[in-house]
């Protein structure tokens, strides 16, 4: 009985690393996709602190 239960804990063990090396795949494009959405939002609120400092600037000029 010992024997099979060792050998049902190791086939467990032998799955549940299969199945995680699955979940790592999925995990690692998880965060791909994420780090492209953040590169993305980086360049946009970039463009949107040039702009806001160019119409700042621009309404400065035109009151002074």
């Amino acid at each position: 009985m010992y024997y099979r239960w060792r050998d049902k804990f190791f086939e467990g063990g032998k799955k549940a690393l299969m199945n995680g090396s699955s979940d790592d795949k999925h995990y690692k494009a998880e965060i791909e996709n994420l780090q492209k959405i953040i590169g993305k939002q980086a360049i946009l609120i970039e463009i949107l602190k040039k702009q806001s400092s160019y119409w700042e600037q621009g309404r400065g000029g035109r009151n002074a």
